[in-house]
């Protein structure tokens, strides 16, 4: 896993409060997160920023990232407007950057 990096997509209060398996959703991105950082390598945490969902406006309780995955500790956090967390950011020039040929992603 030389060029390997853990990608923690929208992990925030607002959108695990709906979800059915919320915990186990978010024992599984903790356990991922906790395997790569021990290995040191790389975790991209893409954190949703909406213009119109109260709960997901930047500042919210509902925007805030699950206590339980540390975020404060990720090095790298790209925020996105949409859906897709390419669209109008910087994702795809960092994985290039760091040269990331396989994307890990916890379920």
């Amino acid at each position: 896993m030389k060029h390997s990096c853990s990608w923690v997509v929208d992990m925030q209060c607002a959108l695990l409060a709906k979800a059915h398996n919320a915990v186990q959703l978010t024992e599984n991105a903790r356990e991922l997160i906790d395997r790569f950082r021990s290995g040191q390598m790389p975790v991209v945490f893409v954190q949703h920023d909406s213009s119109d969902y109260k709960p997901m406006l930047p500042g919210q309780r509902g925007w805030q990232s699950i206590r339980n995955l540390n975020h404060t500790r990720l090095k790298l956090v790209i925020r996105k407007r949409f859906a897709d967390s390419f669209e109008a950011t910087r994702l795809e020039t960092v994985l290039r950057r760091m040269r990331v040929s396989q994307i890990m992603l916890s379920d």
